[in-house]
């Protein structure tokens, strides 16, 4: 009965560990987005665009500036949130001052209590402040890649890609 009985349990391990190893959650395609979207990244982020040849068509010419103004819209908005984000890991950060202030109270002390309280506060407000200044800026930065593409794909139906300069 005991062999019986630490056999299943061990078949029962095995198949768990088994199935941690070879999990069938995911698909072959999920890499394929993965290295797809790396390399458009790659590619976007080593696109420059001349501005000579650009500046010689007056409508290429008031599109790029048009580009340029919401890029920098873009980024101010990105530094903003990341400043956001920042401040919350700051307040993240000063709520560890009232919980260690809390251990040096004993344990029937209301003080303690009330440090512990604090600390919790703090934690929660920098914690979703932080959240939302870091999810705010990833998505100005989205914002900042899809104008690019916008812009390029601008350039390539209009004026036959005039003033795409690729450096990969």
């Amino acid at each position: 009965m005991k062999r019986l009985i630490l056999i299943s349990v061990l078949f029962g391990v095995f198949s768990i560990c088994c199935k941690a190893q070879y999990n069938n959650n995911y698909t072959p395609f999920d890499y394929a987005i993965a290295a797809t979207m790396t390399d458009e990244i790659y590619k976007l982020n080593n696109i420059r665009f001349d501005e000579n040849a650009l500046s010689r068509n007056p409508e290429a010419w008031a599109a790029y500036q048009k580009y340029l103004g919401v890029n920098s819209y873009y980024a101010k908005k990105s530094k903003t949130y990341n400043t956001v984000g920042w401040i919350g890991l700051g307040v993240t950060c000063s709520s560890l001052i009232p919980l260690f202030m809390s251990y040096g109270y004993d344990d029937y002390d209301p003080r303690g209590d009330s440090a512990l309280g604090w600390s919790i506060g703090l934690l929660c407000a920098g914690g979703i402040t932080a959240f939302v200044g870091y999810i705010g800026a990833f998505v100005q930065l989205d914002k900042l890649k899809a104008n690019k593409k916008d812009f390029i794909y601008y350039l390539k139906t209009t004026n036959n890609g005039v003033g795409i300069v690729t450096i990969f």
